[in-house]
Formats: C-alpha cells, structure tokens, sequence
C-alpha cells in the first residue's frame, strides 16, 4: 500500500509541474540574478509578486539610421535581464507584458494619416497595400470583418503597413510590434485602433535580451560595424496571451531575418492563427533555415506555402554584402482555410479552384 502512495504522489508531482511551469534556471536566466542580486525568493512563476524591484532600465545613447540620414539620441530601454527566467506561457510574464510593454488605443481620436482615410477606401492600391491586398483577394474574399491581425515589424504604423488596409476597410483591430523607438514613437501618433509593443521578438520560448541592429534592422549580436543596443525581446506568443489569445486572421512577420526561429518558438496546439505571411529574402542568411526548410516545418503543422502568391517587391533592391536581389515575401495559409478559399498550389504559380 505504501509503494502504491509513493507512486501516485510522484505521479501526482509530475502533473502539477507540467501544470504549474517551475523557473526556467538557463544560462541568462544565471546571469540575470547574478548581475541583478535578486535572492531566488520563489518557488514558480505563478506567485503575484513582482519578480524583482530593481528593473535594469538601460539608457543608449545610439545613431539611428533613417532613410540614409543619421541621428545621435537617448533612448530609454525597458530591458528585465530577469524576465528570461520565465517561460512564454508564464502567468507572471503574461502580467509583466500587459503592465509594461503593451500599449492600446482606445479608439477615441480620429486618424493621423499622411492622407485622408476616404482617399485610401477608394483607391487603396495606391497605398503600398499590395501585400494584404493580395491576401484578402486569394483567401479572405472580403468575407471577414472585425478580424485580428498581428503585424511584426510595423516600422511608423502607416509606411507599407501589412496591417493597415484590414483595419481601415474591414474594421479589424490587432497588435503591431516595432523595436525601433523613433518609429515607434511616430506610430503610436496615427492613432491607430490596436495594441501595440515597443519590442522585438524573441527567438526562443522565453524572453531574451539581445544586441539590436538599428541599421539593418534586425537582432544581430554578431555584427560589430555598427553600434547596437541592448533591447528585451518577448516571445510572439506570449504577446498574443497578453492581448487574450485570439483567434488571429493574419499574422504578418517583417523583422529582417528571424521569421523562421519566430515561428518555431510558438506551442501551434495553443493558438489560432489562419494565415501567415513572412519576408522571406534573408532565410538562411541572417538566420539558419532555409525556405524549403521552412516550407517543411509549416507543412506539418498543417499550412499550404502558396507560391506566387506574393509578387516580388521591384521597388527596393537589397544590395549589400549578404544577398542582392528583391524583397521578396511568402504565404502560409492553415489547410482548411486554403480549402475553403478554393486554393491549391502547382509547383510555380497560383491554381485556383471553384467552389
């Protein structure tokens, strides 16, 4: 009888720890309560308590590029070295997100675009809304309104925003998340109706702190050209927990290199995610994985690559020492979704079929 009480106590341990994640003890996570003093005072992560009172705000003062003109300014930077303690699905990190990074505008005040909003409902090709154009012609059919967006890489909010054209003509709200303070900054004035994150992405299930490129804009620890900051990167889907885990109609990946680790990083059984574009131009060069790697991987989680289905951008040519070509993106749509937009792929081009 003895042995039988061990063995469903074990047993019963082993499914609260699954239940309830313990402290994620990695090597940043090390570092962090070293650098930081913080006597390990907790069991899990769910307690209420703050997990640390000495945040590590670090001040930059850095040279940010914009288009090809360069600035010398102060940013203010809300790194937690801390925080990469906690897993993506992390109660206590859910609570950090939603009291520290994520902003939302209540929808009170009116636009402020660089045009009127009537101009852009009737001709929004002229608007650099190829992109999203391009996915609700294919998949959407204009059949969804009030629908949910994630756009990473906002960039001002408004400048060949993936996002924009579903928010103006359909109603949908979302969340854009842009690293970039100056750009940042001058997105959160359009008054968009969405949450938003001054962020990057974290390229692991946990929050990382890593060396941000303001010039290639990207998260590139390795490259010693330019000045790079300091920056707190949060996991993709832990953002979408703060934000209440909904169902998401489009989500738009555009950091420069990364896409692919981002998408690893998320649980697919938890999330609800319909269709996914992403830059595809710097797979397995800035980053490992190739777009044939990737195709594999989505593939098994269920998604249809649609070739063709994004054209070349001829607009902006990358010249420089990685790659030389066009920005190019790529789309991923869930198979019941594709199925039901009547899509199906060759190997080079579109087929669509009638429904």
């Amino acid at each position: 009888m003895y042995k039988i009480e061990v063995i469903l106590n074990v047993i019963l341990s082993l499914m609260i720890t699954e239940v309830i994640p313990q402290i994620n003890y990695n090597a940043d996570c090390y570092e962090a309560i070293r650098e930081v003093g913080t006597p390990r005072i907790w069991r899990n992560d769910n307690d209420d308590f703050p997990l640390v009172t000495n945040f590590g705000f670090d001040k930059n003062n850095l040279t940010i590029y914009d288009n090809d003109t360069s600035t010398e300014e102060t940013f203010l930077t809300n790194n937690i070295p801390m925080l990469s303690c906690l897993h993506q699905d992390s109660k206590q990190l859910i609570l950090w997100i939603k009291n520290f990074y994520l902003e939302r505008n209540s929808g009170n005040s009116d636009y402020k675009m660089s045009f009127k909003v009537e101009d852009f409902l009737r001709n929004p090709e002229n608007y650099s809304t190829d992109q999203s154009r391009e996915v609700d012609e294919l998949v959407f059919k204009g059949k969804i309104k009030n629908g949910f967006f994630i756009e990473a890489g906002g960039y001002d909010f408004e400048d060949q925003s993936t996002s924009l054209y579903f928010e103006l003509k359909y109603n949908w709200t979302g969340l854009i998340v842009e690293p970039n303070p100056k750009h940042y900054t001058n997105g959160i004035k359009k008054n968009r109706k969405i949450f938003s994150a001054k962020t990057c992405l974290s390229f692991l299930p946990r929050p990382t702190v890593m060396g941000y490129n303001w010039k290639k804009e990207m998260t590139n620890a390795l490259d010693k050209d330019v000045q790079l900051m300091r920056i707190q990167c949060l996991p993709l889907y832990s953002l979408l927990e703060a934000v209440g885990n909904p169902k998401v109609n489009y989500l738009s990946l555009d950091i420069e290199g990364g896409e692919f680790q981002v998408l690893q990083t998320l649980p697919w059984e938890k999330v609800d995610i319909e269709v996914i574009s992403l830059e595809s131009h710097f797979l397995g060069v800035r980053t490992p994985g190739s777009l044939e790697d990737l195709k594999a991987y989505m593939n098994e989680r269920g998604y249809k690559h649609i070739p063709g289905a994004h054209k070349v951008n001829q607009n902006i040519l990358i010249a420089n020492q990685e790659i030389e070509g066009y920005i190019t993106n790529d789309l991923f749509v869930r198979n019941d979704i594709a199925e039901n937009a009547g899509l199906i792929h060759s190997h080079d081009s579109i087929v669509k079929t009638e429904l």
